[in-house]
């Protein structure tokens, strides 16, 4: 049979960090937002550890403390201090996880399914806290931010639970999180720059292919740089070429000229080339690089003629 502990706005209560330093912490009906660097909030709750806050950014003094996901391509990784009316500090810092009882020794949320793996450490009894496997099931929702679901705190800690849905508490709880699940795009190059409109508007023309693990991402934008070889910083001058557009596109065609200013490219010079692009929830792809090419030596004659006669006859020469 679970205990559970009313909530009392207000109730200020005093707490001794593992450091030693006191921590004064208000705990109300209120929700506390985390701070800039710390993108987990809210509070779990386990039978023998009490209220577990997962950040302070409104009390405490400058003793405030955080837990946040940093992305990491196709996880998201923990980080930070929790803490626990009666367990003290519990750390999430991979740095502190390194004699874990199964590796890999840190915390972390795959971001194709919301699934949180990995351990987390009770500071002051050395308890492990199990997020995943051996009946713990913590994960979060993709969409909403709610955690939910069971972490194992050993048996002096108990089972700890991330949201109210889990339980019969009377009292509403959840852990949350702003973490973007989003998965960066990639951009591949299957061909080179082509040479099209020889003979009326010469430009060269560069594709690329947007690919996204995210179901129902598409490319929002793009950036296309090409700069001679021997330019090493990318910063485009005269006869070079640099554009950041909104657009779907997945092509794009640059003028060629004989006094080619900036974003027009120049005869008989070479160059390289890169693309990026960016999804539909803002997140960029690497850049992808396509292969060297060198311009054609001279423009192109311009096909320019009449003929004589005008309105020729039937078998009559014409010139």
């Amino acid at each position: 049979m679970r205990i559970y502990k009313k909530i009392l706005t207000g109730l200020a209560i005093a707490l001794v960090a593992a450091t030693g330093v006191i921590l004064v912490y208000s705990h109300t009906n209120q929700q506390v937002k985390a701070g800039a660097l710390d993108n987990v909030w809210g509070f779990a709750w386990s039978d023998l550890m009490g209220w577990v806050s997962f950040n302070n950014t409104s009390s405490g003094g400058g003793n405030s403390y955080g837990v946040n996901i940093t992305d990491n391509g196709a996880t998201g990784v923990f980080s930070g201090y929790a803490w626990s009316e009666h367990a003290g500090w519990i750390t999430f810092n991979e740095a502190d996880l390194g004699s874990c009882p199964t590796a890999p020794c840190r915390a972390w949320v795959d971001k194709s399914d919301g699934l949180v793996y990995g351990w987390g450490k009770i500071l002051t009894t050395g308890d492990w806290v199990r997020l995943r496997g051996n009946g713990c099931n913590v994960s979060i929702d993709r969409n909403t931010g709610d955690f939910s679901g069971w972490a194992w705190g050993g048996e002096t800690t108990g089972w700890l639970s991330f949201n109210a849905v889990n339980d019969s508490c009377p009292y509403p709880y959840k852990v949350q999180t702003s973490f973007k699940f989003n998965t960066k795009p990639t951009v591949s190059i299957s061909s080179n720059p082509s040479l099209v409109n020889e003979c009326t508007n010469p430009a060269y023309s560069f594709s690329w292919t947007f690919s996204d693990p995210d179901i129902g991402d598409t490319q929002s934008a793009y950036q296309v740089q090409v700069v001679k070889t021997s330019n090493a910083t990318w910063v485009a001058g005269s006869g070079e070429f640099d554009e950041t557009a909104s657009s779907p596109s997945q092509t794009k065609e640059i003028l060629l000229s004989p006094s080619p200013g900036l974003n027009q490219l120049g005869y008989n010079t070479a160059y390289q080339w890169r693309v990026r692009v960016w999804d539909s929830g803002g997140l960029a792809s690497d850049w992808a690089y396509g292969n060297n090419f060198t311009t054609p030596l001279h423009i192109y004659p311009t096909p320019d003629f009449t003929w004589s006669p005008q309105v020729p006859f039937t078998n009559q020469t014409v010139q």
